[in-house]
């Protein structure tokens, strides 16, 4: 659990984070602080992930190499941790390879950060604000859509080919516009559970099975509606159901390893 909790960051992230040892070597903490930055964050441990797009200048998956593409213009902006995707709201999106994987033999977990320019109104029905979707078309097709509405409603559509079902958060979430926010879902056996900024909005149940749509994993759309205005970074999938905590630590916190090395930062000008 605690490896699990801990290897969290992206290995660009990690990186970063390294490239400090040198200088942290010079101060008294400094064992303790570069076994927390070069271990603790290890990638290695999270066995679960199994694809994350960092946005950083391309559209790779850093765990699997299902590497995706820009479509329509889409491009590169600030993110949350370094680029994301840039997403125009009109019709572009990214496109990930259709793969056995997005169809989920078990329990999984869909998580990214979304800031938005724009948040469009309208029903669930509309599709209005996709962060991801694995689609085989409109109507009575195979799909699987995470959808944010117009109104405060996070949800998640299924539909099998014949029978549908939109589960849906009960707690409403309203994300501000210009802002930052973590979204995740979980599924544990036929339980969905939502999570905005690492607090719950509660579950939904449904025994509907996930079809296997022959279609490409989307980023920004699904059914060719609901492109999304405003950018999406770190998407991660994972091929369980991740915690509460799990999903806390994917939310990083200003008096956790910034401040070490701020504060790390700080010491060794001193003692220049």
């Amino acid at each position: 659990m605690f490896n699990r909790c801990h290897q969290i960051l992206s290995w660009t992230k990690l990186q970063q984070r390294r490239a400090l040892l040198p200088s942290l070597l010079r101060i008294p903490f400094a064992p303790w602080v570069a076994l927390v930055l070069a271990f603790g964050f290890a990638p290695n441990a999270n066995a679960a992930l199994i694809g994350n797009w960092t946005g950083d200048g391309n559209a790779n998956d850093s765990v699997a190499g299902r590497n995706g593409t820009l479509v329509n213009g889409a491009g590169f902006d600030s993110g949350k941790f370094g680029q994301a995707f840039r997403l125009d709201g009109t019709d572009d999106f990214v496109s990930v390879p259709d793969d056995n994987a997005w169809t989920f033999g078990g329990d999984f977990t869909l998580a990214l950060w979304v800031n938005f320019d724009t948040i469009r109104p309208g029903g669930l029905g509309g599709l209005p604000n996709v962060f991801i979707g694995h689609d085989q078309g409109g109507g009575p097709q195979p799909k699987w859509v995470f959808v944010q509405d117009g109104g405060g409603q996070m949800a998640f559509h299924i539909h099998d080919g014949v029978n549908q079902v939109f589960l849906t958060a009960p707690t409403p979430f309203f994300p501000v516009v210009d802002n930052w926010h973590h979204v995740a879902m979980t599924r544990s056996g036929n339980t969905y559970s939502f999570f905005a900024d690492g607090t719950s909005l509660g579950s939904a149940v449904s025994a509907l099975g996930l079809a296997n749509a022959s279609a490409s994993l989307t980023f920004g759309q699904a059914e060719g509606l609901g492109f999304l205005d405003g950018r999406l970074d770190d998407l991660r999938i994972y091929d369980s159901a991740l915690s509460p905590s799990e999903i806390s630590a994917l939310i990083p916190e200003p008096g956790a390893i910034s401040l070490l090395v701020i504060g790390a930062s700080f010491l060794i000008r001193r003692r220049r």
